[in-house]
């Protein structure tokens, strides 16, 4: 397990691609949303990159979008039990190589992660790596051209373990709240479940029963 490394003001790094600015922190924990090219409206994504003006708008934002992106839009892909396995895989490819992934949940149309990057991996080299992945591998299965992912992805610093608790479990309920499922544990594309918490915890490191 690496050491979790909270905000520090002292090694921020402000990057921008033209959307919501993303904080690039050497060796820190962050939680992650992208989803699907369709996924929600291009109209509605400019609204909110208008919007845009600091750290509470892009909260602001970022629930907004949560609230369509539960609504499933879009071709929803991920509904497809094997597109969604595939996600996962690449989630986890390098886990424990060059980050280590504290939860994740494939969603029909989006993805939720937290992460913590090792020294000299970028959040957005990270991103695009899974992305690049996938969407090759997945376009081929789906028989489709063009752009899978969004553009960009939302990012929030995890600044606690507090925060951080809060936010694995908002990944692991997320399904039940988008009724895909009655228990986290029933979800199959998540880390509440079974082959994929062996994967974050492994076995031999979980507490004793009892």
């Amino acid at each position: 397990m690496y050491d979790l490394l909270y905000n520090s003001p002292m090694t921020e790094v402000w990057k921008s691609r033209g959307y919501v600015p993303h904080s690039e922190i050497p060796g820190a924990t962050q939680f992650l949303t992208w989803r699907l090219h369709d996924a929600i409206d291009p109209a509605l994504w400019e609204v909110w990159r208008q919007m845009y003006s600091g750290d509470e708008s892009a909260l602001q934002i970022w629930r907004e979008a949560e609230k369509q992106l539960d609504q499933h839009g879009g071709n929803a892909y991920f509904r497809r039990p094997e597109l969604a396995h595939r996600v996962m895989e690449a989630i986890f490819r390098r886990h424990g190589e060059q980050y280590e992934i504290h939860a994740a949940v494939v969603m029909p149309n989006h993805v939720h992660l937290v992460v913590t990057l090792r020294d000299g991996i970028e959040l957005s080299s990270f991103v695009r790596q899974i992305k690049g992945a996938t969407s090759r591998e997945i376009n081929q299965i789906l028989g489709r051209t063009g752009p899978l992912w969004q553009a960009d992805y939302f990012d929030r610093l995890i600044r606690s373990s507090g925060h951080l608790a809060r936010c694995v479990r908002y990944i692991h309920w997320n399904p039940v709240k988008a009724k895909l499922a009655a228990h986290p544990s029933w979800y199959p594309h998540s880390t509440a479940y079974s082959i994929w918490t062996e994967k974050v915890h492994p076995p031999e490191f979980s507490a004793p029963e009892g």
